[in-house]
């Protein structure tokens, strides 16, 4: 062989090994986009074998022996196979990037090119036994046929509609992306002319190489871009948690100060109930407030879910002491089929408290009766509120549901009220969401009452 030979298939050795070790490289990064990433990988491992067996053919070809004899033959037939299986596959990339960018894939093209490359590939293996495209002489050496002008006419016919898929598909592609497919577009065509002119170099492959570089470093950059977002996705979840965690904490020392020393507070409690011996009511009343008050004093330290059993003692408690103050004018009924699960604090009580001071408080004789029914349905532990009470008009829910704001200056007293209802309810809803997955529904009418409906997987431990 002479040393341009030498050069060249060193320069075809080296491209083979390059594309090997970024078919790897894309291998270990297939997670972001495992469809894409094949296609990559296929046109990477098929080029490696098109620098290989053109390698083959260079140096084998002119050798006597049978092993030279048949590997000159099956390079030569896999090379020309290759070149057109390349195309193929690069059409199938393109078509898919396309589609998923847009949403409307060019597939006409694509089949267009799948045909041109199926009937390329028939004649290439016509070429074995009629020389259509190349032939091998008695003296094993390659030579092209007298029709190896169709081959060129094909390959040129399926680069035309690449170039279409790139320029249809222009805004859709980045700035680098937009220069590499060019790039390649433009090194193909130059690689087929000069190989189809000047002859004595495999033009083709080596610029089919320098695209596989290209469309290798396009890959990257893809998954670069994916990386980036992750990453920034994953900074706003991380600030997010953090800001409601810093929140979660400001609203539990907000509660906590407004207890007002509640150590003292029980103290006093306990001396004025050990001065009630001659009225056993008031010292019931001051026992159940006394322990209303230190339970939830205890919940607000508690950063996670707590017994659905803890929970309905305060809201026992809590009714407990409003019969007291309004007598029989407040109604309360328990029914407790299920218990054993956890839910965010004051959950219930927040609903129970509506119920009574915005709901039946709210109606002209202020009487009514709160039902709190707790049980297991379908894979939920659900918990109803429901009240006879004011209620609340479907525009009301609707407009509170958007988060409508008005400036508090603008407020009257009842809006006001409205609002402290409004918000309780989406404190709720959001610690439900945010700690146990739970959802909570409302459904209101004027002058029949609210009912408050909680539910919580059973899966919530």
């Amino acid at each position: 062989m002479t040393a341009g030979q030498y050069i060249h298939i060193s320069c075809e050795f080296w491209g083979a090994i390059s594309c090997m070790l970024c078919a790897l490289c894309v291998y270990a990064s297939r997670h972001f986009d495992r469809k894409g990433a094949d296609t990559v990988i296929g046109l990477l491992l098929c080029n490696t074998l098109l620098l290989l067996h053109d390698m083959i053919l260079w140096a084998l070809q002119g050798q006597e022996g049978m092993t030279a004899y048949f590997m000159v033959r099956i390079s030569a037939f896999t090379e020309v196979f290759l070149r057109f299986a390349i195309l193929a596959v690069s059409a199938q990339y393109l078509t898919y990037l396309a589609g998923k960018r847009s949403g409307n894939p060019p597939v006409v093209l694509r089949n267009i090119i799948y045909g041109f490359c199926i009937s390329a590939g028939l004649l290439s293996v016509g070429s074995c036994f009629s020389h259509y495209f190349y032939y091998i002489d008695k003296e094993n050496v390659y030579h092209v046929g007298k029709s190896l002008w169709v081959e060129y006419v094909i390959g040129f016919s399926c680069l035309a509609l690449l170039g279409i898929m790139v320029f249809r598909y222009w805004k859709f592609w980045n700035v680098f992306e937009r220069y590499a497919y060019a790039v390649c577009l433009c090194v193909t065509v130059a690689g087929g002319l000069a190989q189809a002119l000047i002859g004595g170099v495999s033009f083709i492959c080596l610029a089919s190489a320098v695209c596989m570089l290209l469309l290798f470093l396009v890959y990257e950059m893809q998954f670069a871009d994916v990386m980036v977002e992750r990453e920034s996705e994953l900074n706003r979840e991380k600030r997010s948690l953090l800001e409601e965690q810093v929140k979660r904490k400001e609203e539990s020392i907000r509660l906590f100060q407004k207890q007002i020393q509640p150590h003292f507070i029980f103290n006093c409690l306990l001396i004025i109930r050990d001065l009630c011996h001659d009225n056993p009511e008031a010292s019931e009343v001051v026992t159940h407030f006394t322990k209303y008050l230190r339970d939830s004093v205890d919940i607000l330290e508690e950063t996670a879910c707590i017994p659905a059993e803890r929970e309905l003692g305060i809201v026992e408690n809590y009714l407990y002491m409003e019969k007291k103050r309004f007598g029989d004018k407040i109604r309360s009924e328990f029914i407790v089929e299920d218990q054993d699960f956890l839910l965010p604090a004051f959950t219930i009580e927040t609903l129970v408290e509506n119920a009574v001071r915005h709901g039946i408080r709210k109606t002209e004789d202020g009487r009514g009766t709160v039902n709190v029914h707790v049980y297991r349905e379908d894979g939920y532990h659900v918990i109803e509120v429901t009240d006879d009470g004011a209620g609340f008009s479907k525009e009301w829910l609707e407009e509170n549901a958007e988060g409508e704001k008005r400036a508090q200056s603008e407020e009257s007293g009842v809006e006001r009220e409205e609002k402290r209802v409004h918000v309780g309810l989406k404190n709720v809803r959001a610690r439900l969401e945010l700690m146990c997955d739970g959802e909570l529904m409302v459904e209101s009418e004027v002058g029949k009452g609210t009912k408050a409906v909680v539910r919580i997987p059973e899966l919530v431990r």
